[in-house]
Formats: C-alpha cells, structure tokens, sequence
C-alpha cells in the first residue's frame, strides 16, 4: 500500500516541531525532517513550498500545513495517496472518442 509523502521542516530548539515529530512517530507515518537552523537548502525549501520561514512546516505529497495543526494534519493524512508517477491521461481516451469532432486540419502528432 502507497502512503503519503510527508517532511517535517523543524527547528532545534522548536516545542512545537517536537510534537509534530512525536505525533508522526506515534501514528507510524514514514516521514523525512528536515532541519532548517542547520541546512540552509532545508530553509530554501520550505521557502519553496509555504513563502514562509515558519516552523512546524509539514509537506503532505502536495500540500503544505504551516504551524501546529494536530486535526488538519490528521485530516491531510485520511487523504487518498496521489502517486505523482501516475497522471489521469482520461482526456485522452474522451478526446480519441470523440475524434470526429476534431478540425481537418488537427495536427498528426
């Protein structure tokens, strides 16, 4: 079974990080930390990812909660996994059915 894509952007001394950590641990969710007082790539990519500096930062596959949120954390991880190497190409089966209704001159590609 997939599961989610998860980092934890923290801060060394971060109350809140830890507990953002325990409660990962504690729910068994893999996860990547990443600490941004100690690598300055880990703080180019929360700026990345929320456009802000602001620490427990934790990335769920696409999404981003910034701050301590223990139900809305809970909820991102009731979500449906999305496997990013998998994309819904479903257009392309409706645009062959209907490929009638193409112009003459759609290109051949």
């Amino acid at each position: 079974m997939a599961s989610h894509r998860i980092v934890l952007f923290s801060a060394s001394e971060c109350r809140f990080c830890g507990l953002a950590r325990a409660m990962l641990e504690a729910w068994g969710e893999p996860f990547t930390e990443r600490t941004v007082d100690e690598d300055p790539n880990a703080m180019r990519e929360l700026l990345f990812h929320a456009l802000e500096a602001r620490v427990p930062a934790i990335l769920v596959d696409d999404q981003m909660l910034v701050g301590f949120d223990a139900e809305r954390l809970e909820e991102m991880l009731r979500e449906p996994v999305v496997d990013p190497e998998i994309e819904d190409d479903s257009w392309v089966d409706q645009l062959l059915r209907d490929s009638e209704r193409l112009p003459e001159d759609w290109p051949d590609e």
